[in-house]
């Protein structure tokens, strides 16, 4: 289930941390919560085709 199945169903969190474990560097939106701020990178973070990450 993604973070948007737990908020779908009114589950809510008091802390929510997103940290990088593998993948290219990119920077984290620290204050991504998957309701009103939605993106995970920050501004000008990009991933090229076939890259991904962890989070």
């Amino acid at each position: 289930m993604g973070l948007g199945g737990f908020l779908n169903n009114d589950i809510t969190f008091n802390q929510l941390t997103v940290s990088q474990v593998s993948g290219p560097n990119v920077t984290i939106n620290a204050d991504y919560n998957g309701d009103t701020d939605t993106f995970l990178l920050m501004p000008n973070n990009t991933l090229g085709v076939g890259e991904k990450v962890v989070l």
